[in-house]
């Protein structure tokens, strides 16, 4: 038929026409497109840290050197950042340049998506994800928003294309590429550390042959080496300068999640049928639904505590400490709550 006689890349470009399509749709119906040239100053963008960092990079060379109105200070790696920075260079300092970054990464994923589905499903099967993908407004909708998941979207796929490629061909070149990939995924999202233990014996498991050949410790060296010198020196360096080790701060997310604790059986109910139903539906149904939206899904007074903008804090009572104090503090309030409601916490949980 037709779509067998079709080239694999006519394929795609259709994909991404698509993929185009309606990324063009949400823009016209939300107005986005009005936003392409506001200026991050117009957009009130000091509430954008990746843009204030990006910023600070483009004008003084440093992550958190900008000047009033810019000082920051990261954790994260700088992948996101840097080319962040490299849109505005081109596109000037406005909104516009982080959904043409945005939309960039969007259509590399589908393209490296094909690639990746290439070895796991047969013929024109492997074309199903990249389209799924490119219907599913969850993904076109995030090329509007102000934030990096695209970029993590690519890295991961990436990573994923790499290690397969050295599957195929046991190139030490593609073990290298895959494995920094790797670690600019880790650097951006660091719950992907724990993974690190089943990457590697995923790795280790495509060598079971090789265990009395060098070959196998060769491979483990490229990948220590390399996933040291993307993830572990950016570790080292918030060590030195920030004095820990650590890529995230967990300690609010978590803080969240045991607030629950604290609302009522109704409350919880509430929140279940928001996240499962929908407002509207859920509002139908459940007598002591906000008639004005939704439910909180947790204390608010921990997003007053921890979106302030800089690396020093001021709690509520006045005290100033700094935003790696607050995430020890948060912690601690998040296990306290837990341990007074072992039972509720974990039934809360899977909301």
């Amino acid at each position: 038929n037709m779509f067998e006689r079709l080239h694999p890349f006519m394929i795609m470009g259709l994909i991404m026409i698509i993929a185009t399509a309606i990324v063009v749709l949400i823009g016209l119906s939300y107005n986005y497109f009005d936003e392409l040239s506001v200026t991050l100053e117009a957009s009130d963008h000091e509430r954008g840290e990746f843009n204030r960092q990006a910023v600070s990079l483009l004008r003084t060379g440093t992550f958190n050197n900008g000047g009033p109105g810019f000082t920051t200070n990261m954790l994260r790696g700088p992948g996101y950042i840097i080319t962040l920075a490299g849109s505005f260079f081109l596109f000037g300092e406005t909104l516009g340049a982080i959904y043409a970054l945005n939309f960039f990464f969007f259509i590399l994923s589908l393209w490296i998506l094909w690639r990746v589905s290439i070895h796991i499903l047969p013929g024109r099967w492997a074309f199903l994800p990249s389209l799924m993908t490119a219907m599913f407004l969850g993904y076109d909708t995030h090329v509007w928003t102000r934030n990096y998941e695209l970029y993590v979207l690519f890295m991961s796929l990436f990573s994923l294309k790499g290690f397969l490629r050295y599957y195929d061909t046991r190139s030490p070149l593609w073990l290298a590429v895959g494995t920094a990939a790797y670690g600019l995924w880790i650097l951006e999202k660091p719950i992907m550390l724990y993974s690190i233990p089943f990457v590697f014996f995923i790795l280790l498991f495509w060598h079971k042959r090789l265990f009395q050949k060098k070959e196998i410790f060769v491979y483990a060296v490229i990948f220590a080496f390399v996933l040291a010198s993307v993830a572990g020196l950016w570790m080292m360096r918030n060590l030195v300068v920030l004095g820990t080790l650590q890529l995230g701060t967990g300690g609010h997310s978590i803080l969240r999640r045991a607030s629950q604790v604290n609302y009522s059986p109704s409350h919880l109910a509430a929140i279940a049928m928001s996240f499962s139903l929908g407002d509207v539906i859920a509002s139908k149904i459940h007598p002591a639904y906000p008639a004005d939206g939704k439910p909180a899904y947790w204390d608010p007074a921990i997003e007053s505590r921890w979106y302030q903008r800089g690396w020093y804090i001021t709690e509520p009572n006045g005290e100033v400490i700094t935003r790696m104090e607050l995430d020890r503090r948060m912690y601690k309030e998040a296990f306290a709550n837990i341990l007074r409601e072992p039972l509720k916490f974990l039934l809360s949980s899977p909301l």
